[in-house]
C-alpha cells in the first residue's frame, strides 16, 4: 500500500505561484416522481454529458447534487423520468447498450462521472469526468497507434441538429490530417466513434485536435492498452476544450514497477517551453531534463520520467507534478500511467487540472473499489487543512473522523485512503480545503484488475 501521508516542500511549485455484478451498482432509493422534464435543445443546454459504452463494454453514470441538498434528477435517454436523490446521496444509472447520458438536475446543480467497464479487447475499467459544456475544440496530448493500442475518440454532438468535425493528428514532426476526417459528420444527439489505428500507424506519441466546422460536440478518448511488459488495462479521458499556461496532477508514481509518462502538445503557433516540476516522499525531483522543455509550434511529445530521472526514479516514489509553460504559451497536459507490480496492475491516464480550488467533487474512478485514494496537493504557499465527506448509495453523508482536520504544507502532497468507506461501494467524495488545493481520485479494482483515476470538479 502507498504510504497515506506523502508531504513535500516544493520550491520550484513556489515559483509557480509567483507566476454487472452487484446491486448496489444498479439500485438506489427512488422517491416521488416530477412530471417529466423539458426535452430537446433547451434540455441539452442545461445537461452535463457523459459517453456511452462501446462494443464489449457497458457504461454506467454516477451522479450527485453539486451542494448538500436534494436534487430532482433526469438521465436522457436510459431514465427521461425524474428521480429524486436525497440530499448527499448518489444515484447510479447503467446506459442502454451505445448511448450517451445528458444529465440534469432540477432545482439544483448536479455533478456526474462515468464508468467504463470493459470485457472486449481488454478487460479494464476506467472512470472519466462527464462535460458540463460542450465546445467547438477538443484536445487530448497523449495517445499512441500502435501494436500494444486500440485508441477510439468518442465525439458526442448533443443537439438537434447535425455538427461536422474535423480530426487532426498532432505527432512530434507536426500535425497529421486526413482527408477522410477532414469533413466528420456527427449527426444530431448520436456519437461518432473514430477508431484511430485505421487512420494511424506505429506513432508512440500521438496527438490529437478536434475542430467544429459547423456545430459544438463533446469529445472523449478510449484507450485499450495491451503493453508487451507489464499489464493490461483501459483508460477513458475527457478532452480539453482550451489549452492553459498550468496543468496539476496530484496522482503519479515513478517507480521500477509504475511507469509515469507526461504529454505534451502544443496547439499555438510559436514554441513552448516547458518546465515539469515534481514534489513527494517530503523532498524535490527536479532533474535538469524536465526543465525549460521545447515543445515547437503544432507537435506533441512524451517525457517518460523513468528515463529521463534514471538511478533516481527508483528514489522518486509517489509524486505530484506540476507542468508549466514558462514562456506564456499555451500548451495541453496529460499524465499516464502503467501499473504491473502484481498488486497494483492496469493503465491510467488523465489530463491535468487547470486551477485549485477549495472545493472538489471526485467522481468514482472504478465502480467497486478494492484500494480507494484521494490525492491532495497544494500549490500554495500556506498550509490547507482538508476535510472529506462520503456520499454513496445507502446511506446519508458521512465525515469520518480520521478524514477531517489533514493538514497539507506548502508545496506538500496527501494520499488519504478511502478505503474502509468506499471498498466494493460506488461512492462520490466531496473535499473542502482552507486554503486552494488540487483534488485527485485512484482506484484499484479486483473486478477487472484494472487501476483507474479521474480529476475532481472543483467546486467554486
Amino acid at each position: 500500500m502507498i504510504d497515506r501521508r506523502e508531504v513535500g516542500l516544493a520550491a520550484t511549485v513556489g515559483l509557480l505561484l509567483l507566476t454487472g455484478i452487484a446491486v448496489d451498482v444498479f439500485a438506489t432509493e427512488v422517491g416521488r416522481r416530477p412530471p417529466p422534464p423539458p426535452s430537446g435543445a433547451r434540455f441539452a443546454e442545461r445537461a452535463s454529458f457523459c459517453p456511452p459504452s462501446l462494443a464489449g463494454s457497458t457504461a454506467f453514470v454516477v451522479a450527485t447534487a453539486a451542494g448538500r441538498e436534494e436534487v430532482s434528477l433526469g438521465i436522457e435517454p436510459a431514465r427521461p423520468e425524474r428521480v429524486v436523490v436525497e440530499a448527499g446521496g448518489v444515484f447510479v444509472q447503467e446506459l442502454p447498450d451505445r448511448a450517451p447520458a445528458q444529465v440534469v438536475g432540477y432545482g439544483s446543480a448536479v455533478k456526474s462521472g462515468v464508468v467504463l467497464r470493459s470485457q472486449e479487447p481488454v478487460a479494464g475499467e476506467a472512470g472519466a469526468q462527464c462535460a458540463e459544456s460542450a465546445s467547438s475544440r477538443w484536445f487530448f496530448a497523449g495517445g499512441a497507434s500502435t501494436l500494444e493500442v486500440d485508441e477510439r475518440l468518442l465525439i458526442y454532438n448533443p443537439f438537434p441538429d447535425e455538427a461536422v468535425v474535423r480530426v487532426t493528428f498532432v505527432t512530434p514532426v507536426g500535425e497529421d490530417r486526413k482527408g477522410k476526417l477532414a469533413d466528420v459528420p456527427v449527426p444530431a444527439e448520436s456519437v461518432t466513434i473514430i477508431k484511430v489505428n485505421e487512420f494511424v500507424h506505429l506513432e508512440r506519441t500521438l496527438g490529437v485536435r478536434i475542430d467544429t466546422k459547423r456545430g459544438r460536440v463533446v469529445a472523449w478518448r478510449a484507450l485499450f492498452d495491451r503493453p508487451e511488459e507489464g499489464s493490461p488495462g483501459v483508460q477513458m479521458t475527457l478532452g480539453a476544450p482550451s489549452d492553459s499556461d498550468t496543468w496539476f496532477f496530484p496522482e503519479g508514481t515513478v517507480a521500477e514497477t509504475a511507469r509515469q509518462r507526461i504529454s505534451l502538445l502544443n496547439p499555438n503557433e510559436e514554441e513552448a517551453t516547458v518546465t515539469v516540476s515534481l514534489s513527494g516522499n517530503g523532498k524535490i525531483v527536479q532533474a535538469d531534463e524536465l526543465v525549460e522543455i521545447p515543445v515547437a509550434a503544432g507537435t506533441a511529445r512524451g517525457v517518460t520520467l523513468q528515463q529521463v530521472l534514471g538511478a533516481r526514479a527508483l528514489r522518486a516514489g509517489a509524486v505530484s507534478a506540476v507542468v508549466q509553460s514558462t514562456n506564456g504559451v499555451g500548451i495541453i497536459a496529460e499524465r499516464s500511467m502503467r501499473y504491473g507490480d502484481g498488486r497494483i496492475r492496469g493503465s491510467t491516464a488523465e489530463l491535468g487540472a487547470t486551477r485549485s480550488s477549495r472545493a472538489w467533487m471526485l467522481p468514482p474512478a472504478t465502480l467497486r473499489p478494492l484500494v480507494d485514494d484521494v490525492v491532495v496537493m497544494n500549490p500554495g504557499s500556506r498550509d490547507a487543512v482538508v476535510a472529506l465527506t462520503i456520499r454513496g448509495q445507502d446511506r446519508r453523508p458521512i465525515q469520518p473522523a480520521s478524514l477531517q482536520d489533514e493538514t497539507l504544507a506548502p508545496g506538500g502532497r496527501l494520499r488519504i485512503d478511502v478505503t474502509r468507506w468506499t471498498r466494493l461501494r460506488t461512492a462520490m467524495v466531496t473535499l473542502t480545503s482552507t486554503n486552494p488545493v488540487v483534488a485527485e481520485r485512484f482506484s484499484y479494482s479486483d473486478v477487472s484488475r484494472d487501476a483507474g483515476t479521474v480529476m475532481g470538479y472543483a467546486l467554486e
